[in-house]
């Protein structure tokens, strides 16, 4: 964009890569944005060999916007981050330890891995959360050991109160993979600037194909409201 222009980062799902957030990223550079997309660790062309859904990801993102600002010399006064699912929970964990982020766009997120990870359990075993806690326990310190993190720390709702910068959420009403709550839940702890869109009868991550021209809009308009001024 214009040497003045600002700056979105668009972060992708997991198992997914820099082509998925392709519709996000057309339409703030239409509206006239830098923008930038890229592979994830441990995705598309990018190096690594476990995801560990923000916690490494975080300071990943960190590096891609200070080299945008070393080699395109961006305003890191003017920086903007949306994303999707995994990648909605990595901007909102980026934003709470970044306070000069202006503005964060979250669609579907999860509000923890710990209890995302437990309900994805709890919908394919059919068991009472009871029986299935020796399980997500023990999967988590396979999940520590194996990729060198800490999944407690990966919770976008216990940060929710250090983010500063305004914060959209999106969530869709059909979503089975992360409900609704979890948006709700970070929404509710949030305590500056912040709005919550939830979309009748879209799927996981799906809004901006569910209502297409409504998204469009309001993805434009927001980081317009948010980042020009």
């Amino acid at each position: 964009g214009p040497p003045d222009a600002p700056t979105v980062v668009i972060l992708h799902d997991v198992k997914k890569n820099r082509t998925d957030v392709l519709r996000a990223a057309l339409v703030l550079r239409q509206a006239g944005f830098n923008v930038l997309v890229f592979d994830g660790r441990a995705h598309g062309s990018s190096e690594g060999r476990y995801v560990t859904y923000g916690f490494y990801e975080r300071r990943d993102v960190e590096s891609a916007i200070e080299w945008l600002v070393k080699e395109k010399q961006i305003d890191r006064n003017r920086v903007g981050l949306a994303g999707e699912s995994m990648g909605a929970a990595i901007a909102l964990q980026v934003a709470a330890h970044n306070d000069w982020i202006r503005a964060v766009w979250a669609d579907s997120p999860f509000a923890s891995l710990r209890r995302v990870s437990a309900e994805f359990l709890q919908r394919m075993t059919h068991l009472p959360g009871a029986l299935l806690n020796p399980v997500v326990w023990t999967t988590i310190q396979v999940a520590n050991y194996r990729g060198n993190f800490d999944v407690k720390a990966v919770d976008p709702l216990a940060l929710a109160r250090q983010i500063k910068c305004p914060v959209a959420l999106v969530h869709g009403t059909a979503d089975e993979l992360i409900a609704t709550a979890h948006s709700q839940n970070i929404f509710d702890a949030l305590g500056g600037d912040k709005e919550l869109w939830i979309v009748a009868g879209a799927r996981h991550a799906r809004s901006v194909r569910h209502v297409k021209g409504e998204y469009r809009e309001r993805l434009a308009r927001y980081f317009n409201d948010k980042l020009k001024d």
